[in-house]
């Protein structure tokens, strides 16, 4: 595998995969913090809406409280009561009626209303639910049968000292409420409802009052009902027909009634989803931004790297040429790792070629030398040659003399002149011998075998001068 491909492989994959994971993980992270901050301001825009509401409520809970406090205070007549019922049905917007019941039966209704001969109020439940409480009671809604209008009412125990007068109650208008409730918009989808926590609806764009949340859609929503009554003031996911919301109930003030607001859970993080393109996109491009820059960075690598390994199989191949215009050269002007390199293999060649050419020059001076050594050995072997031609004729002398020894005395003086000459070819011998050790210290053994020939050629010539002597001797 190529030095370009495991830069690639190594470095570039795993970058690539830190920035993809390092971008999922970002995702997934915005995505939770979008998903809390959606579900906190939920919360907040639900306490905001519950507040409205007990607005609304509040104003209603202090006249039925100001008017229960009046009436304990001293006593009216039913004239002035009834008189005072009727202002304040008539002032109050969203109230239908304020109306009395008395604990001896008889009643007084602030809009006019004459019940029915045999009507007890004692009976009613806005009656009977407020007997023995001292707060003010709140009614589960409904509808008000006269006007077919959903109201609920809010009662309370009218008493001077310990003694039961009867009930006050009101009954409200859910109308300006149920429209403040559809105005409520969560997103695209996302709406706002009220129940109380027995379940029964006091404001829903699809259900009415008087249904109950544990009982609609043949109960399968009292899962959902039991969830939000026990994470009242928490957000809280809940999937329904095959999709996930996000729920936030909120008590409404001393009421025992629900706000909720509830929300679509891909509304929610459709923003998240936008985000995470915008993040896929730039993730993208941070991807094939750092897959370029690898790129180059192995490029502006590698290429020097595989010139430089260029230059060195040349060095192996004997080619330490250089010129201004060599990668060498090029790269030798960098200040980075390459540059040195480039430097110090320059150096390499530069010392290898000068060592190339030392060697030739010993290896000139080597042959010039042997050339010297050849001749000067040539010339020893033509002394040797001469030598022994030389003792050739001594001993051809030696056996003439034998025969005729009168001719001996001849010889002998020829011999004697013969020795003088082969002293003095040996003496000069000698001399050639020394200059051929001066010239190179390979001649010694061939200079060594002439010095022993020569040796042997003395003991020769003094044999065969013991021979003629012995010769003389015996003539």
């Amino acid at each position: 595998m190529s030095l370009k491909k495991r830069m690639l492989i190594f470095i570039g994959v795993p970058v690539l995969l830190t920035v993809i994971i390092l971008a999922f993980v970002s995702y997934q992270y915005s995505k939770s913090l979008l998903l809390k901050e959606s579900e906190r301001n939920m919360q907040v825009e639900a306490a905001k809406y519950a507040s409205d509401v007990e607005t609304i409520l509040a104003k209603e809970l202090a006249y039925i409280e100001i008017l229960k406090q009046n009436i304990e205070r001293k006593i009216p007549s039913d004239q002035e009561l009834k008189a005072t019922l009727s202002y304040l049905t008539e002032k109050m917007k969203i109230v239908k009626s304020f109306y009395m019941g008395f604990e001896d039966g008889h009643y007084l209704d602030g809009e006019g209303w004459q019940p029915e001969t045999g009507f007890d109020a004692r009976k009613r439940p806005w009656y009977q639910n407020a007997l023995g409480k001292g707060d003010v009671v709140l009614s589960d809604p409904y509808y008000d049968i006269a006007s077919n209008q959903a109201v609920v009412t809010f009662s309370v125990e009218i008493k001077s000292g310990n003694k039961r007068i009867g009930v006050l109650a009101v009954d409200l208008l859910l109308q300006d409420i149920r429209t403040l409730i559809d105005r409520v918009q969560i997103e695209e989808t996302g709406k706002a409802e009220i129940i109380n926590q027995d379940g029964y609806f006091v404001a829903h764009n699809l259900y009415k009052v008087e249904e109950n949340v544990y009982e609609v859609e043949n109960g399968t929503l009292r899962p959902l009902a039991e969830k939000l009554m026990t994470n009242i003031g928490r957000s809280f996911e809940y999937r329904f027909n095959n999709e996930n919301y996000l729920f936030v109930p909120q008590k409404i003030g001393s009421t025992d009634w629900l706000l909720i607001l509830w929300v679509p859970k891909d509304e929610v993080l459709a923003s998240s989803t936008g985000l995470g393109i915008f993040m896929l996109i730039i993730g993208l491009a941070a991807v094939l931004l750092i897959a370029v820059i690898i790129y180059v960075i192995a490029m502006s690598v590698v290429k020097p790297i595989a010139q430089l390994s260029n230059d060195i199989q040349a060095m192996a191949e004997y080619d330490f040429s250089s010129s201004g215009q060599s990668s060498l050269t090029v790269y030798s002007k960098k200040k980075d790792e390459i540059g040195r390199i480039a430097q110090s293999l320059i150096r390499v060649k530069s010392t290898i070629r000068e060592a190339m050419t030392g060697v030739n020059d010993v290896a000139s001076r080597v042959s010039a030398s042997s050339e010297e050594l050849s001749a000067t050995s040539e010339q020893a072997s033509r002394s040797a040659d001469n030598i022994a031609r030389a003792f050739e004729d001594i001993s051809q002398g030696a056996v003439s003399q034998a025969e005729d020894m009168q001719r001996g005395a001849e010889a002998m003086d020829v011999m004697e002149g013969a020795l003088r000459e082969n002293i003095q070819v040996v003496s000069d011998l000698n001399a050639i011998i020394q200059e051929v050790f001066k010239a190179n210290e390979n001649g010694k053994i061939a200079i060594t075998e002439l010095v022993e020939v020569t040796e042997r050629s003395g003991q020769a010539a003094g044999n065969v001068k013991e021979v003629i002597e012995y010769t003389n001797t015996s003539a």
